[in-house]
């Protein structure tokens, strides 16, 4: 029962209940209600999503699950340094915001009835509607760093861009090294000037 206060909590009064996750950190639970999130939203999707391919439900549901809450813990401990970086207080705080990150995707689950109810509607509402809830849950991951680390909503969203703007930077990098390294073969190919 607690794990549903929780879980209205967090539609309801967001930052509180972020607040008091952060704080009292419950890993088994933030495993648990993760788990049954991604659980639901991939058989949502199955049976909602327009146009979906239907793989063997089990098999699907089952790689959900298992790569959700191995992407929910590798995104923790890149949001944890990030927060780490920017100087955010209470740096030992990673199970706290692994929790906290678990439960800010509750709004997540919302997709199941939506989606069903608009199997007859244009598949533009479903993707509407998805995209609304994906904001949602990206509203409450920043709150969940600001709750967690202390930091103002800027900071957070800041917390929360650094490891992709990293990982941007660090691709255009190796374009452009690669096309430099490729760079004295190509002139070989082009026709001599005159």
């Amino acid at each position: 029962m607690i794990y549903l206060d929780l879980f209205v909590g967090v539609l309801t009064a967001p930052f509180a209940t972020l607040r008091a996750l952060a704080a009292q950190p419950r890993p088994g639970a933030a495993v648990v209600v993760h788990a049954l999130i991604i659980l639901i939203t991939a058989l949502a999707g199955a049976y909602a999503a327009p146009g979906a391919p239907p793989l063997p439900l089990t098999l699907g549901a089952g790689l959900a699950v298992v790569f959700g809450l191995l992407g929910l813990f590798l995104y923790a401990a890149c949001l944890h340094l990030s927060a780490a970086f920017l100087g955010g207080e209470g740096c030992g705080r990673a199970l706290g915001l692994f929790t906290a990150l678990a439960f800010a995707s509750s709004p997540s689950v919302l997709i199941a009835p939506f989606g069903l109810a608009m199997r007859a509607a244009p598949p533009v509402f479903y993707y509407l509607v998805s995209a609304a809830l994906g904001f949602w849950v990206l509203v409450l991951q920043i709150l969940s760093i600001q709750a967690t680390y202390r930091f103002s909503f800027w900071r957070a969203l800041a917390a929360l861009l650094l490891p992709f703007l990293l990982v941007l930077a660090a691709v255009l990098l190796s374009l452009v090294l690669g096309v430099a390294a490729l760079l004295p073969q190509l002139k070989g190919l082009l026709p001599p000037t005159l």
